[in-house]
């Protein structure tokens, strides 16, 4: 069964199995969150969310990134509001990494649950090695994109936001490697975070998208210290009948073929001339804070403006009368706003926000 297949190869992926292409890709990815987490640090959603749930702050073992209180001392809380808000600074901006064919953005609740776990961890004297975060991190990376692989496009067209659908999951396998979890805790940490999903595309535009990173990280670090207790889920939650592919995936599921796909590739040595490439190998990082569709338009007008002097040659600026595009249909779905007020949604009756991937 695939969940059973993901769960087992997920909480027993070990550091020495990765190929180094693998292992500098993961890195790459905890670059980009990272630089994402501080580069969100301050923004009005982020501090919203501090201001709305401070009260609620429980035994303080991580760090809100960026976030400094009267003294000077970095503000801390328990792991699960510190990665929800850790998670929606990482999506803030949208400039966090994109997987494309899928457009997940997979990093950035995996990486904030796993630090928020990893600092606590090292609080209470049992340190995290690099090594250990890097592999957990490919784990669950690799099984959200597989996952999401077999329900796209499907899954996002119909109004989801993949990202916040599949992040519980990936964090779950994520944390199952982690605290090494065995193979059937591992299968209900799964489970559980397969009844949890996050995220409609109508709140694209609101602070509610990036909510949803955040969110997904708190529901997969439920899902796993629930099942490291002994709580238990179905154990074909992802392919079973009106499990998690059936309900959300709209008729899309190669979840089967996805998840042999891993195993198989999973299993080929590092140097191998043969060696297939994982999914994770495939995430890519924006040069732009929005959505990818809409990158190839605004290089083109970037190059124009270069190579015309637009910035000083009025003259040649007057003469532009139109410009015709051929973009992607997601360009008008994602940016379709002719008027936009402010950076976000500029009222809740609007039918087309500005929104990005």
């Amino acid at each position: 069964m695939a969940t059973d297949k993901l769960a087992t190869w997920a909480s027993s992926l070990e550091f020495s199995s990765l190929p180094s292409p693998v292992v500098d890709a993961a890195v790459r990815s905890f670059q980009n969150s990272l630089g994402c987490i501080v580069g969100g640090y301050d923004h009005p959603t982020v501090q919203r969310t501090i201001h709305g749930l401070k009260s609620t702050f429980g035994h303080a073992k991580s760090s809100i990134f960026g976030q400094i209180n009267k003294t000077g001392s970095a503000i801390l809380a328990d792991i699960s509001n510190t990665a929800l808000i850790n998670g929606i600074a990482s999506h803030v901006h949208d400039y966090d990494d994109t997987h494309l064919h899928t457009v997940i953005h997979p990093a950035g609740a995996v990486v904030v649950a796993l630090l928020a776990y990893a600092e606590s961890e090292s609080s209470q004297g049992r340190p995290v090695s690099g090594k250990s975060f890097i592999t957990a991190l490919v784990a669950g990376i690799e099984v959200s994109l597989r996952v999401g692989n077999a329900v796209s496009p499907k899954h996002y067209s119909e109004g989801w936001h993949i990202t916040g659908t599949v992040s519980p999951i990936a964090v779950a396998a994520a944390l199952a490697n982690l605290l090494h979890l065995p193979p059937d805790k591992a299968n209900n940490a799964l489970g559980l975070a397969a009844t949890q999903p996050v995220g409609i595309r109508i709140q694209f535009g609101t602070d509610t998208k990036a909510f949803h990173a955040g969110r997904a990280a708190q529901n997969g670090m439920l899902a796993a210290q629930l099942a490291q207790a002994g709580f238990t889920a179905a154990s074909d939650a992802l392919e079973g009948r009106r499990g998690w592919v059936e309900v959300l995936g709209n008729g899309s599921n190669s979840l089967d073929e996805q998840v042999n796909q891993l195993l198989t590739y999973s299993a080929q040595k590092d140097g191998d001339s043969q060696r297939e490439t994982w999914e994770i190998e495939k995430n890519t990082f924006k040069p732009f804070p929005c959505g990818i569709v809409i990158h190839p338009t605004i290089d083109a007008c970037i190059q124009l403006h270069n190579e015309h002097n637009l910035h000083s040659n009025k003259t040649t600026l007057s003469k532009i009368k139109s410009i015709h595009l051929k973009v992607h249909p997601l360009v008008l779905d994602l940016t379709g706003n002719k008027t936009p007020k402010t950076v976000l949604k500029p009222s809740s009756a609007s039918t087309t926000a500005p929104q990005s991937g």
